[in-house]
């Protein structure tokens, strides 16, 4: 067989494999893992950020009289990476739409995945908070935030970028759920255990969500790693003289 010949069989092995569920599952799935592995990297450097600006030598310096441009620039760069983070959470959120109309459109699995999301998030504080949060910096405003520096005889110089809930619910378009939430709120939320929180709850869901498909479509997505093997000795072939 010619290379020509070689490779026309290729390009029709290659468009056999992309024609096959377990092929557009896989993919699906694998673009998925991509938009959380994302969401995780925009928790790490939001963490990273806070960190770095809370340290004690750090927070002296933001805090000192006539610094103020920088303490500023310091909270904008800390609403910046939460901003990137919260956009890319709810990403995964329109992803999963997509997804379920897709391949799973008035199904049972359909059904058993919008279960899952209303057991997992409908009551959930931190899901009706971020969804809130979301909404505001979308349609309203930068998310408030507030630095606070505290001196602790023992431990010393602490110093935490926190959510004002005074100024969050001075908003009126939180829905119903987010505001009860925040009413309950006598403190300022902690941005780092929010974010945690959230990020942990979303990353169980998707861990779920994926045992489940591994389940149901185990053998299509095994039939196209076959194809995808064989595609690939084709490939090496063309390359032989």
């Amino acid at each position: 067989m010619s290379k020509s010949e070689k490779f026309v069989e290729f390009e029709r092995k290659e468009a056999i494999l992309k024609s096959t569920r377990g092929f557009k599952v896989a993919k699906s799935i694998e673009q998925m893992k991509r938009s959380l592995s994302m969401v995780r990297k925009n928790k790490e450097q939001l963490k990273t950020t806070v960190d770095k600006l809370t340290d004690p030598a750090a927070a002296l310096t933001l805090w000192e009289v006539g610094n103020r441009p920088l303490l500023n620039a310091a909270m904008d760069e800390i609403t910046r990476t939460f901003h990137n983070f919260i956009s890319s959470a709810f990403s995964l959120i329109e992803y999963l739409r997509h997804y379920r109309v897709a391949f799973y459109q008035n199904s049972t699995f359909d059904k058993e995945i919008q279960e899952e999301v209303k057991n997992r998030f409908e009551n959930d504080a931190d899901h009706h908070v971020a969804k809130g949060l979301r909404n505001l910096s979308f349609h309203e405003q930068l998310v408030p935030m507030v630095a606070e520096l505290r001196f602790i005889e023992k431990t010393g110089i602490e110093s935490s970028f926190n959510l004002s809930v005074p100024d969050l619910l001075k908003w009126d378009g939180w829905d119903a759920d987010a505001k009860k939430e925040l009413q309950k709120m006598s403190k300022p939320i902690s941005l780092l255990d929010l974010v945690d929180q959230y990020f942990g709850k979303i990353q169980a869901f998707y861990t779920w969500l994926w045992s489940r498909q591994e389940d149901i479509e185990g053998d299509e997505i095994d039939k196209a790693i076959s194809l995808e093997k064989d595609l690939k000795d084709t490939w090496d072939q063309i390359g032989k003289p």
